[in-house]
């Protein structure tokens, strides 16, 4: 199947994916993966977890709402299936190095400045730390440079979090999807 951004907002954004499990696969919505805590293909407990801090810091919300699963989901994929907003900025495939490098970026700077892993800064800490990434790579960075991957995790974060029914009301706007989703999940 040729998936793309627009076929996923068509199914109200955040439908449901593929998880593999063992040698099961799950149809589940990011949220739902979170919530059944499915394990990451891709992504580190470390790289997890300094995701689901970063990503908490660039949206609020879009951690419960699944970021993380979705980012390791869809790194799992054929890059031609990937629905990250990587695919569609002029980045070359594996579009997985990018993530990595970034959350290793993270944790080399707030190593160097704080002498701490990033998800055990204290909140001010965490919050300099993430401010000096929105204006140019914080010290000791290393990886994409850091305002462009904030730029495309905020991306993502949106697609997850406000691309769906819930999403449009939260944000007090009418929810027009070209295509009604499924909500039998």
């Amino acid at each position: 199947m040729n998936s793309t951004r627009r076929s996923l907002l068509r199914m109200g954004a955040m439908g449901s994916l593929a998880f593999v499990v063992g040698n099961k696969t799950l149809m589940l919505t990011p949220a739902q993966a979170r919530a059944q805590n499915i394990p990451f293909q891709v992504l580190s407990d470390k790289h997890a977890l300094t995701l689901h801090h970063v990503a908490e810091l660039t949206l609020p919300g879009s951690t419960e709402a699944g970021v993380v699963h979705f980012i390791d989901q869809q790194l799992s994929r054929p890059a031609d299936e990937c629905l990250l907003m990587i695919r569609y900025l002029g980045i070359e495939a594996p579009y997985r190095e990018f993530y990595l490098n970034a959350l290793v970026g993270f944790e080399v700077s707030a190593q160097q400045m704080f002498g701490a892993n990033f998800h055990a800064l204290e909140r001010t800490q965490a919050q300099e730390l993430f401010n000096q990434a929105t204006r140019g790579d914080p010290s000791g960075w290393q990886g994409p440079p850091a305002p462009f991957f904030l730029f495309v995790l905020r991306a993502d974060a949106s697609d997850v979090l406000y691309g769906t029914q819930a999403g449009s009301e939260a944000l007090s706007i009418p929810y027009m999807a070209h295509i009604e989703p499924s909500t039998n999940w």
